[in-house]
């Protein structure tokens, strides 16, 4: 069941992220960005709602996990709201909002404004990838690496959003390609790192949950019978 769990995290993460990306770049080079609906850098689509359900869902995962290993049972709790608290956040636009608000007050040019969440919210950014790193030596080889993937993948997009201080700039010049296939990419990637997360929180989850119901291994020299059996 565990090869299941994962084998349908990565085709979700592969499937989703190909999708994603492909309609992002048709809209934007055959249709010229005609279509909002289209854009995968955009709230309030399929898209934003497909990322925010993949953060939650692996908040899940991270809940399930806790409530059937004890030796993770923190740890797991804490990853499972922060990261329910990133899927809220993502759906509601809290944090670029924030953001925004700081850059207005001071002044700060676009291109940087917009993205002056990922310093404010660096803390709660290192807070879950920690959390993350501390309990994957907790579960299986293959599950442990699906959790380190979508990690990186996260933190890959989280990267990629820092660039959009380039090529914002270079959007501002007249260069808008640049800054829109970016914000495309970093998308896509999100949305598998997410899924991966998700699939091997669950995975972690199940694996533990059958090796908590699994029966006492018998006893390689079990003992003697305790019974009489001489023989006339």
């Amino acid at each position: 069941m565990t090869d299941r769990l994962l084998r349908a995290g990565l085709v979700l993460a592969v499937v989703g992220a190909s999708l994603q990306i492909l309609i992002h770049l048709i809209n934007l080079f055959a249709f010229d960005r005609r279509y909002y609906q289209l854009d995968a850098s955009a709230e309030g689509t399929a898209f934003a709602w497909a990322s925010a359900m993949a953060t939650f869902a692996a908040a899940l995962g991270a809940l399930a996990w806790a409530f059937v290993d004890e030796r993770v049972r923190a740890r797991a709790l804490a990853l499972g709201a922060l990261l329910a608290y990133f899927s809220l956040d993502d759906f509601v636009e809290l944090h670029e909002r924030f953001g925004q608000e700081l850059a207005d007050a001071a002044d700060l040019p676009e291109a940087v404004g917009a993205r002056i969440w990922i310093l404010i919210y660096l803390p709660l950014l290192a807070l879950g990838g920690l959390l993350v790193w501390s309990i994957v030596p907790r579960t299986l080889p293959p599950i442990r690496r699906f959790q380190l993937a979508g990690l990186g993948l996260l933190v890959a997009a989280v990267l990629s959003e820092g660039l959009g201080v380039f090529t914002k700039a270079l959007e501002e010049r007249g260069f808008e390609s640049p800054h829109a296939v970016r914000a495309g990419v970093e998308e896509a990637v999100e949305l598998a790192g997410w899924s991966l997360l998700a699939a091997g929180l669950f995975a972690a989850a199940y694996a533990a949950l059958a090796q908590w119901h699994s029966p006492e291994p018998e006893s390689v020299n079990p003992a003697p019978s305790t019974g009489s059996n001489f023989q006339s």
